[in-house]
């Protein structure tokens, strides 16, 4: 199970969910439902977009895995977060939309630790993968907060 196997597998599940955001549209479009629009952006965006990006950015850095279980563990806690966050919102359940975000915040975590210690050549991508990691995680705490749910609630 090497990087090119999850990058694979981030592409795989970053398409599935763009189409999910497609499909929560078209629905949406035909009978419009309470964060209908919401979900097919959420869907598409922090589901789909954001994780070709996050992938991008890790063969941009020819980003060795730190472990054996790292990429899976990333592609897991985003894909479960991708998922946590809108189930949390769409059932009024702010515990699941705190731990969707703390599942997303945890991959994205992971992300910025294989952007250390990376030969000289690579280090400025570094920086612009780790700014976008950082907006990112931003946007999650943000995310959180409109939703009422820690750890945007915190603030």
């Amino acid at each position: 199970m090497g990087s090119s196997w999850t990058d694979r597998r981030l592409g795989s599940s970053a398409s599935v969910l763009i189409v999910a955001g497609g499909a929560a549209a078209a629905v949406n479009s035909a009978a419009p439902f309470g964060h209908g629009s919401w979900l097919a952006a959420y869907l598409v965006l922090v589901g789909g977009v954001s994780q070709v990006v996050l992938g991008a950015g890790r063969l941009a850095l020819h980003a060795p895995a730190l472990t054996r279980g790292l990429p899976p563990a990333q592609l897991a806690l985003w894909n479960i977060g991708s998922l946590a966050v809108p189930a949390g919102v769409l059932g009024d359940a702010p515990m699941l939309v705190t731990a969707g975000s703390a599942a997303l915040l945890c991959a994205l975590a992971l992300f910025a630790a294989e952007a250390r210690g990376l030969r000289r050549e690579v280090r400025g991508r570094a920086v612009v993968y780790l700014a976008i990691v950082v907006a990112l995680a931003m946007s999650v705490v943000i995310g959180s907060a409109l939703a009422d749910a820690a750890p945007g609630a915190w603030l």
